[in-house]
């Protein structure tokens, strides 16, 4: 009773009788002073004595890792680096002071192991899991990575790829050491999205939605894409009559397209690879052998033409109704093609031709001797345009039409 008096007291000092003997009890010192002799002696702190039996303290949930991962289980993107499963501190003391002082041991111990989620709006790649994981075994914390369940509504119609597989890592820990880490996170994520979006190929604005790489959308009559396509279509066919258009919607063809237009600005030191749409026929060749090849458009097939082989493709409808593939009942189908013509040389024809012409050979450019990028020349009443590699046309549209 008189110890804990000295504890309560604000100098924690108090007189202590034993007998005949008055002692001076100080325990900011811990020493006590015989009064009479002046003798000192150290004051031993011993275990305490009693009903209580709970030495240790133990925080909050602790993390539970999953085998493997699903859309909507967590996966530990680090097993071998994990936060303990207790953490044990000792109190000594004076038995009334122990359950009070093991209740806020635990709040703050439950203060200090803190929970922080951030959003990742990418794929979670190996690397990138291997990435955040070294970040959690340097900031001594543990990452939990969540995949998302759900696709918002603005995903699922915008005319962005197939959705994202973005979710949710969660960082465990100290609460200091996990404010370092999710800084480190949310830099990592940044660069990483900023990266994914840089090497994302725009898709064209008319294009749908789609979940496969390869799919054919119908264009609705009386839309503005129909109106203008079907007036191209009767400006050189004027009692043509346009009963289908399907527009090809192929991300494998048009990535590629996207990259040589890239290198095509590159080659010319423009943003205008002059982009045009033009027609094309396939004769005996079915149009999906064309939409449907990793190729498109396939030169190799191609037989010499007046302007040597390659991919002939022409402003007027007119010429290519000419080699259109037929598909019965008076039906025929033919292509409405993006390509880029870029600086283009008209020349007279010349079945010999393989790639067009040089433009300049002094050296001054660091490809050294460059050519033109497509040959154009008129025949059959068209311009028609020649290119000689496959990936500067693409197939746009499809075109089931019938015409006099």
């Amino acid at each position: 009773r008189i110890l804990e008096q000295a504890c309560s007291s604000t100098y924690r000092q108090c007189p202590l009788t034993h007998g005949k003997w008055t002692y001076q009890v100080d325990l900011n010192k811990m020493k006590q002073t015989n009064v009479a002799t002046g003798k000192s002696r150290d004051i031993v702190r011993q275990p305490p004595f009693g009903s209580v039996q709970t030495p240790g303290v133990h925080p909050v949930a602790q993390p539970v890792a999953s085998a493997q991962a699903s859309p909507t289980q967590p996966e530990v993107l680090d097993k071998e680096s994990r936060l303990p499963a207790t953490v044990l501190v000792h109190i000594e003391g004076l038995a009334k002071h122990i359950n009070a002082a093991h209740g806020k041991l635990t709040d703050l111990l439950r203060s200090c192991i803190v929970e922080h989620p951030v959003k990742v709006p990418v794929a979670m790649t190996e690397a990138l899991k291997s990435k955040l994981a070294k970040i959690g075994r340097r900031n001594d914390v543990e990452l939990e990575w969540k995949q998302s369940s759900t696709v918002s509504m603005a995903a699922q119609f915008s005319n962005a790829r197939a959705p994202r597989a973005g979710g949710t890592v969660t960082v465990r820990g100290v609460r200091r050491k996990v404010d370092k880490c999710v800084r480190e996170v949310q830099e990592v994520i940044l660069e990483r999205t900023v990266e994914a979006s840089s090497n994302e190929t725009e898709l064209p604005v008319e294009w749908e939605a789609q979940v496969d790489d390869l799919e054919l959308k119908q264009v609705m009559p009386g839309s503005a894409e129909w109106l203008q396509v079907d007036g191209m279509l009767h400006t050189t066919l004027p009692n043509a009559h346009l009963h289908k258009l399907e527009r090809i919607q192929n991300k494998w063809l048009w990535e590629r397209y996207a990259l040589s237009r890239d290198r095509l600005k590159k080659k010319n030191r423009t943003t205008n690879v002059n982009e045009r749409l033009l027609f094309h026929g396939t004769r005996q060749t079915e149009p999906k052998q064309v939409y449907k090849c990793e190729e498109g458009f396939d030169m190799r097939f191609s037989a010499d033409g007046m302007w040597g082989r390659g991919n002939y493709f022409a402003e007027n409808a007119s010429y290519s109704h000419n080699y259109a593939h037929q598909l019965g009942a008076g039906q025929k189908a033919m292509f409405l093609a993006k390509v880029m013509t870029g600086d283009s040389c008209q020349m007279p024809a010349d079945s010999k031709l393989r790639l067009p012409p040089v433009k300049h050979q002094d050296g001054s450019d660091v490809l050294g001797d460059v050519r033109y990028d497509t040959v154009n020349g008129v025949t059959g009443g068209s311009r028609v345009f020649i290119v000689y590699s496959n990936d500067k046309a693409y197939p746009f549209y499809l075109l089931t039409y019938t015409s006099p």
